[in-house]
């Protein structure tokens, strides 16, 4: 019964389209600045799509302002409406596959700390796991949407344009903000 529910979710959304107005591109860029791999979040009011770019790894797109029609392994789909978050899997260059990911929900807490990351103010919000681990995050209300680059950043009211993860090792940073007509497109080719 899963699989028929999955394949029938699939099915709908291959054919979703983003709307055509405003959305924005977040470009990160990892601390520390040695690694090459960047980050690549799309977004609009309803949907956002993110990815990891590794230079001369990650497939070409024929038209810059059309993101997700290309399988890349590990990218995400969120559908902030439905709650419902697709990863991809193309390793198997035939036949890739998505499969749904639980949003991750964190108990976040107001941080006094602010600061301006790429022209933006930013607020700031932590979290403690069971472990011990923190999370704090820069995240600007300036933009009208909600979006985060990685799973558990979903229930934020805003876009994290920096993040200090403890237990994934992981800082991030907002090295571009790009407003313009993007569009994302869920695969045909799943």
């Amino acid at each position: 019964m899963k699989n028929l529910l999955f394949l029938f979710l699939l099915f709908n959304f291959s054919r979703l389209k983003a709307q055509d107005g405003e959305a924005y591109t977040v470009t990160y860029m990892y601390v520390p600045s040695h690694d090459s791999r960047r980050m690549k979040l799309v977004f609009n009011d309803s949907l956002s799509y993110w990815y990891i770019d590794l230079k001369g790894f990650t497939p070409k797109r024929k038209d810059k302002n059309i993101f997700g029609a290309v399988n890349i392994h590990h990218s995400t789909f969120f559908f902030r409406k439905k709650n419902l978050m697709y990863s991809m899997m193309s390793m198997n260059k035939p036949h890739p596959y998505m499969f749904i990911v639980e949003p991750t929900i964190h108990k976040w807490m107001d941080n006094s700390d602010t600061k301006v990351i790429q022209g933006y103010p930013c607020k700031s919000l932590i979290s403690i796991n069971k472990s011990g681990d923190s999370i704090l995050v820069y995240y600007t209300e300036s933009i009208p949407f909600s979006a985060a680059p990685l799973f558990g950043y979903t229930e934020i009211k805003g876009v994290v344009l920096e993040v200090y993860d403890q237990e994934r090792l992981l800082h991030m940073i907002a090295s571009k903000v790009t407003k313009g007509p993007f569009q994302i497109i869920f695969p045909a080719d799943i």
